[in-house]
């Protein structure tokens, strides 16, 4: 039911917006506390087409789906194109568990052509993109976090985000995923309605990064605009969008 509310209302934005162009649902996905809708101009339907589409859960003992992540792969004039979308683990001191869980994604197989029984994984297609709630955090306190991003040191930040650092010292990591550089401020956590970051004594969440776009080390993929949209505040994250 929310799956088909989201699709509603994406696809009654794009008549508004593009009032002359009409747009079908390729396919969408659907896993608890991760949705993924892929939209193509109408008149490319005879050019791109779903190859392959996995689900993989990673939550409770590994059978729930409020944790995991999707692959999907298209062809598109004869380009292979998959999208990653995941919801990893969540807490300051899961670092490792979420790492692993990009790895898992980046190393999923996908079936290209099935009836010739040829696989490849997720990470060796021509061009791909990961996208989602990854729950990356930022290794500071509560206090130190809040000064820098008042002062917009956002350079510095990122050189504490967890998925950062490990980054800079493995090197399956750095020779697949590039992330342009973050000029906006850490996403998660906001007071919902406001501006303000939570705080809650009980259970401190240093603001992080938590929702990110990553993309493949291909000459063919440029990623022009990398931000969060502060307007929409009716979540405790900020969205965070790309092109």
């Amino acid at each position: 039911e929310n799956a088909k509310a989201w699709t509603d209302n994406i696809l009654d934005t794009l008549k508004r917006v593009f009032p002359n162009t009409s747009y079908y649902q390729l396919k969408c996905m659907d896993l608890v506390g991760i949705y993924i809708i892929v939209l193509i101009k109408s008149s490319l339907i005879n050019d791109v087409y779903v190859l392959d589409s996995n689900t993989t859960k990673t939550g409770i003992y590994g059978t729930m789906g409020n944790k995991g992540f999707f692959t999907l792969t298209l062809k598109c004039y004869g380009n292979y194109i998959s999208f990653g979308s995941g919801h990893f683990e969540a807490g300051q001191s899961k670092n490792e568990e979420r790492i692993e869980t990009l790895k898992q994604l980046l190393n999923k197989e996908i079936n290209i052509y099935t009836n010739y029984e040829y696989a490849t994984t997720f990470k060796d297609i021509e061009y791909w993109i990961i996208l989602g709630d990854l729950n990356f955090r930022i290794d500071l306190s509560y206090e130190d976090a809040l000064s820098l991003i008042q002062e917009k040191k956002y350079d510095v930040l990122y050189g504490v985000d967890q998925f950062n650092a490990v980054k800079e010292n493995d090197l399956f990591l750095r020779d697949y995923i590039i992330e342009k550089e973050i000029k906006f401020e850490p996403t998660y956590k906001y007071v919902k309605g406001s501006n303000e970051y939570a705080f809650d004594e009980d259970k401190i969440r240093v603001p992080a990064w938590t929702d990110r776009i990553f993309y493949c080390k291909n000459k063919g993929i440029k990623m022009w605009t990398y931000d969060s949209i502060k307007t929409i505040r009716y979540s405790d994250h900020r969205p965070v969008v790309g092109s």
